[in-house]
């Protein structure tokens, strides 16, 4: 995640630009804190951040990296029931920041684009927690709507800044996938698509992010070199980092690749921290693509015996949502290859 926030001192962060230490110092400091949340060290993170938070306690960016943080912390490993206070903590603490902050300056682009974010991420993580039913759904769309039109608003005020693009073509791509005609068409996907190829192509803060979600959108749409095309250089820059080694690993097992795949897959597994490897759900979360792999290269016995042993691990602690989406492939395996 490469994040040059020079043009952000001046305004959001309330930092004279006479003091140019001063900004570089905070610069770097936010500049490692992507970094560590890059590779999963997410605690190392936090403590980073809260440093930062008691220095610069009227700094909206913080807020906004704090949500970031917990967002992809709970993702990472399904910890939504002892993180999601948190996450919520920091959403609320970046609208309300970012309220402030367009109250005072309604052209502060930067300030749209924070607070539309986090209104972009409460629908996210609410769908993942509460379901999208009928008695959530509008509360769902509506933080959606309003995060977008933030994001177009900053987008509005710089038509060179791209980042908004980002959440923009995200949503775009998400509500034609959720909600197809008449609230949405495919025409909408494809011109989210181009939204992140647009971002990625023009350069922004959060170019690593958007790297991953068009990535996994191009994995969702069968496309497997573009995928592998686009995430390689991020995973050679960021070899520590699971999030792009498993979309290439997943890519080569999707085009049949099994031998390309599978090495992959063991690197990443052999590559987990200690505190990684305490974590069943992370380890499960590639561990359950090695049995599927065994199960396309015909060993279904192998793959039996993986699928029923990572169900039958303890997952305490992990919110049932995450495990529920990670362990349907590993069922899925069960049901294929477990029977007589």
């Amino acid at each position: 995640m490469n994040h040059t926030f020079l043009a952000l001192l001046g305004c959001t962060f309330g930092i004279s630009s006479a003091d140019a230490a001063l900004s570089l110092l905070y610069r770097d400091e936010i500049d490692r804190v992507s970094e560590l949340i890059m590779v999963h060290e997410y605690p190392e993170a936090e403590v980073l951040l809260d440093s930062l938070e008691r220095r610069y306690p009227r700094n909206t960016d913080i807020r906004f990296q704090e949500m970031i943080l917990y967002f992809t912390w709970i993702d990472d490993y399904g910890i939504a029931d002892s993180l999601g206070d948190r996450f919520m903590a920091a959403v609320d603490a970046t609208i309300l920041f970012g309220d402030r902050d367009t109250d005072s300056d309604p052209d502060d682009k930067w300030a749209w684009f924070f607070k539309g974010s986090a209104y972009a991420y409460r629908s996210l993580y609410r769908s993942y927690v509460e379901g999208i039913s009928l008695g959530t759904i509008r509360g769902l769309i509506a933080d959606a709507n309003t995060g977008v039109n933030n994001l177009r608003r900053a987008a509005w005020i710089d038509t060179s800044f791209a980042d908004p693009l980002i959440g923009i073509g995200k949503y775009l791509h998400w509500k034609a996938q959720k909600f197809p005609w008449p609230l949405s068409s495919s025409e909408d996907a494809d011109r989210g698509v181009r939204m992140l190829q647009e971002a990625i192509r023009r350069g922004v803060v959060a170019d690593g992010g958007a790297v991953q979600t068009l990535g996994w959108i191009y994995m969702a749409e069968h496309r497997y070199d573009d995928a592998i095309a686009l995430v390689r250089p991020w995973m050679e820059k960021y070899p520590h980092s699971r999030f792009f080694k498993e979309i290439i690993a997943r890519a080569h097992q999707e085009k049949g690749d099994y031998g390309q795949a599978e090495t992959l897959f063991y690197e990443i597994l052999n590559g987990l921290s200690p505190r990684e490897r305490a974590s069943n759900f992370v380890v499960m979360k590639y561990q359950r693509w090695v049995a599927r792999l065994r199960c396309q290269q015909g060993d279904r016995v192998a793959a039996c015996r993986m699928a029923q042993r990572l169900r039958l691990l303890d997952y305490r602690g992990v919110h049932r949502d995450w495990l529920n989406r990670k362990l349907a492939e590993v069922d899925k395996i069960i049901r294929e290859a477990c029977v007589p």
